[in-house]
């Protein structure tokens, strides 16, 4: 993710050419809806890219936890 949205941003202030990637990757975006190359490596799932990143931001601050603080020795399986 933070390659693609910085390979974004140099796109669009024209240091790098658009690629179709990049270019798939701003309209997803623009329309409030992830990337399909995010969807790729990350749980399948039918939210909108606002309610995705709120449940993204929230793993990962789980897995920074797990790592500075060790795994839990239980973990609920849904």
């Amino acid at each position: 993710m933070y390659t693609s949205l910085i390979s974004l941003q140099q796109s669009l202030s024209g240091e790098i050419g658009m690629t179709e990637r990049i270019s798939e990757i701003s309209k997803y975006l623009s329309n409030g809806l992830v990337p399909k190359f995010w969807t790729e490596i990350a749980p399948v799932t039918e939210k909108t890219l606002s309610s995705w990143m709120i449940h993204f931001n929230l793993r990962y601050d789980q897995y920074v936890k797990w790592i500075e603080n060790g795994e839990p020795n239980v973990i609920w399986l849904s």
